[in-house]
């Protein structure tokens, strides 16, 4: 178009950008933009709310939210676009205030789009009350029969964990997708109602997302087992999530057989990701040299990524000597990694071994290692400057 000589209009732009948010093209995105300002369409809307999209999708949220306070007069849809690219980077509190101001300031009606964020924003903050309000605000504007704000609601209700509304609206809606029945799953799964969730997933049409939802319950079932009875094939990724379960489950003796039925029963390789899985749960069980056989004889053996995850779970061994070795191995293969050294130290240390604990960190320190500072979440109490951070107020 541009060797033919034709300039691009707002329309051929904004297509552009856009097409540039779905295949997470952010670096042609920003070129595409100053191509916006050297075109004089700096000021249109349809390509403004594209760009906060683009970069939203892209985890820059605090560039859309400079190109949507550069506007004088944002419309509709950039205030959508600006709450969805809040959500998406897990700035809820912001996006909920966007929501505030959107209407009250600008005087528009939300949409389906801009529901369905406000509802997901308090449905992580587990915000019952407010979400009750605006879910009345959507039955009154009629957006409830939508299925992405009727998906959002069940979400908002089963994290807030009133799985009887969330069932509720779910049965209520005249169309049903794959993540509105996930989003009830989900709720059973952190209730701990694993058998309402297989029964659940009996009934309606399975897809790969459904299924990695309800394997999360299914490693306290027998996992072999209830697969083969539903006649589902698990992929690689089922298998992560599995091992994962059975990991945080506790589930050492399920784990190992899953890990098994991988290529005996189903014919497929495991990959780095399931060694990592295993070495998880092996370390977590205290089974550290079991662990260190197993990296030992994949193929990923001088990958420090399992080294490095099975370091972790030395910090509660028993044997010295297995700690040390660990750590010693995950030196050679990555010296830059700090844990390495911080825990090697400290075995030394515990033993009574001062001058080779010395001498580690004295080895850190010459090449130049940075042990990383801690961090911990600190509670916060209202802010009297600006207390509409924790106080916000929705209107019915």
């Amino acid at each position: 178009m541009l060797d033919a000589g034709i300039e691009p209009n707002a329309f051929t732009l904004s297509a552009l950008i856009k097409a540039c948010s779905a295949t997470n093209g952010l670096r042609l995105g920003k070129s595409l933009r100053g191509a916006v300002v050297r075109c004089g369409f700096g000021g249109n809307e349809v390509i403004s709310a594209a760009l906060i999209d683009m970069h939203g999708r892209n985890g820059e949220s605090s560039a859309s939210r400079q190109l949507f306070d550069e506007m004088p007069e944002p419309d509709s849809v950039c205030c959508t676009s600006m709450i969805s690219a809040l959500t998406r980077s897990d700035l809820y509190l912001e996006a909920l205030c966007m929501f505030n101001l959107m209407h009250r300031k600008f005087g528009f009606m939300p949409d389906c789009f801009t529901f369905g964020s406000a509802l997901t924003a308090l449905g992580n903050l587990e915000r019952l009350k407010q979400g009750r309000e605006i879910h009345a605000l959507a039955a009154t504007g009629g957006f409830v029969a939508d299925v992405f704000v009727g998906s959002s609601l069940v979400d908002m209700y089963a994290k807030c964990g009133v799985l009887e509304d969330s069932r509720r609206v779910l049965d209520g809606m005249p169309l049903k997708n794959s993540v509105s029945w996930c989003a009830l799953l989900g709720g059973y799964c952190r209730k701990g109602k694993f058998g309402v969730v297989v029964n659940v997933f009996r009934g309606i049409d399975k897809d790969l997302y459904s299924f990695g939802t309800v394997l999360r319950a299914c490693a306290i079932w027998p996992l072999r087992s209830w697969g083969r009875r539903e006649g589902v094939k698990p992929d690689n990724i089922s298998f992560i999530e599995v091992l994962f379960a059975c990991s945080h489950s506790g589930l050492v003796g399920e784990g190992r057989r899953c890990f098994v039925s991988i290529c005996n029963d189903y014919g497929m390789k495991p990959e780095i990701e399931h060694y990592s899985c295993m070495v998880d749960l092996l370390g977590r069980a205290g089974e550290i040299e079991e662990a260190e056989g197993l990296i030992m004889e994949s193929e990923f053996g001088s990958d420090p990524m399992l080294w490095t995850a099975l370091l972790g779970a030395c910090a509660s061994a028993t044997s010295p000597g297995v700690a040390e070795r660990i750590a010693k191995k995950v030196i050679r293969l990555k010296p830059d990694c700090h844990q390495s050294y911080v825990h090697l130290a400290n075995v030394y240390k515990s033993v009574g071994r001062w001058q080779e604990s010395h001498e580690i960190w004295k080895q850190m320190k010459e090449r130049g290692v940075k042990k990383l500072p801690g961090m911990s979440w600190i509670g916060r109490t209202r802010s009297s400057s600006n207390p509409s951070i924790y106080a916000l107020t929705f209107f019915v």
